[in-house]
């Protein structure tokens, strides 16, 4: 849990410092060391949705999800923004249908739902194509 925490807190320095490079390093490492959490990924995936690294931005949620963890709303909703600051309407259009279409029956996957966030960012990137 130690270990967990300080790729956190080192993966979200690197958020708060514009040092997405470093964030992706960190959750190189956090792999390594077998120490995986979501939230060190969440914090790297906003390093590089700050930096508008996009297309690295959505590398992340698919390797978080790859690697067995539950991905959060607040996963989908920094995926989601990174593709509404650089024009991905329909990137940012379609993660949103993964929390619709994998739903049972709540519009929830795995237990994330939709949020307020959610639905207004992507309307914002709709409204800019």
């Amino acid at each position: 849990v130690r270990q967990a925490a300080a790729f956190f807190t080192a993966a979200d320095a690197c958020a708060a410092a514009g040092e997405w490079q470093q964030a992706l390093e960190v959750v190189r490492a956090m792999l390594q060391a077998g120490s995986e959490s979501t939230e060190t990924f969440n914090a790297a995936m906003s390093a590089c949705e700050k930096a508008r690294q996009w297309e690295r931005a959505l590398a992340l949620l698919h390797l978080l999800c790859e690697a067995d963890l539950p991905p959060s709303s607040t996963s989908f909703n920094i995926a989601i923004s990174a593709c509404d600051k650089e024009g991905q309407w329909q990137r940012a259009l379609y993660l949103l249908s993964v929390l619709q279409c994998r739903s049972d029956g709540d519009g929830s996957f795995c237990g994330i739902e939709a949020t307020v966030v959610s639905f207004s960012t992507v309307v914002n990137a709709c409204g800019r194509a």
